[in-house]
This record gives C-alpha cells, structure tokens and sequence, in this order.
C-alpha cells in the first residue's frame, strides 16, 4: 500500500465475490467513501430478502447468481400466468378466517407481482370456470414459492449457502 500523502490512493472494497480496485486522487476520496457506503447498504442480507421479495430473482442476481435468478424469475412468473390464465383468485381479508388469512398470506408472497396484479384486477377470479380452484392454488403457491426465493437469497448473503 501506498503512503497516504501520495497522490492515487488505492482503495481496496471487498464485494462478496469480487475485489475492485480503485485508484482515485484526494479530491475524490470522499466520493469513494459514499460509494463504497451505498454498494455495502445494498449487499446488506436483509436488503437483499426485501429486494429478492419485491422481485423473484432480484436477490440472487444482485449476488451474481445470473442463472438461479433467471431460472426463479421465470418460474414464479409462469405460476403466476398460469394463475391468471386459469381464472384463479387471490385471497383476500373480507371474511378474517385463519385459513383464508394464511391464504393471503402466501398471495401477498408474490411481492410487486402481487400489487401489479390487484391494481389492473388480472386475479378477479371466476367462480364458474373449472380451473379457478387450481388457478387459486397456483397463485397462493408462486407467493409461497416467492418467500422461500427471498429466503435463499437471505441465506446466501449471510454466507450460510455456497
């Protein structure tokens, strides 16, 4: 390392996987600093649950897990579609029965996918169509499936996973 009072100062910022190497004059020491700030709020593990919650993947993409995050995006979006398609319904809290609130629960799982669905009313659901009992379960499972997601993403970040 290099004498402080020399000009480029080499900052050495350890970001999970990868080491990056930044040599800056002392006018932009300060910017480094806030930066390197920002970068470790984001790799934060419970940052990294709310974001991989958010989004399906997100977590785990931030983490330089591109197929992982890929491979989940996908398929909490497929069980969501197919929810759709299937004319399921969300749950909701207009009757307080536990298990229609452990239902919501696992619907609200679903993170943003579940606030973008309820706003265009996409899960309406219709009660005559054969399908609209599978197609429930389907989105109740994409939000389960979310959770446990978001929970992996946890894990990894607190080095608990490989």
């Amino acid at each position: 390392m290099r004498d402080e009072k020399e000009k480029g100062a080499i900052f050495l910022f350890h970001i999970t996987h990868h080491a990056v190497r930044i040599t800056m004059g002392r006018s932009a020491q300060t910017l480094i600093f806030v930066t390197a700030c920002a970068i470790l709020a984001i790799m934060n593990p419970y940052f990294i649950f709310f974001i991989s919650w958010l989004v399906p993947g997100l977590g785990h993409l931030l983490q330089t897990r591109v197929l992982k995050a890929a491979v989940f995006f996908s398929g909490i979006l497929a069980l969501l579609v197919m929810g759709i398609l299937m004319k399921g319904k969300f749950y909701d809290t207009t009757v307080m029965h536990p298990l229609l609130l452990l239902g919501f629960l696992g619907d609200l799982g679903n993170g943003l996918f579940y606030f973008t669905i309820k706003f265009f009313n996409l899960a309406g659901g219709d009660i005559k169509a054969v399908t609209y009992h599978y197609g429930t379960a389907y989105l109740a499972a994409g939000g389960l499936l979310n959770t446990l997601v978001a929970l992996n993403a946890f894990d990894i970040a607190k080095g608990r996973k490989a």
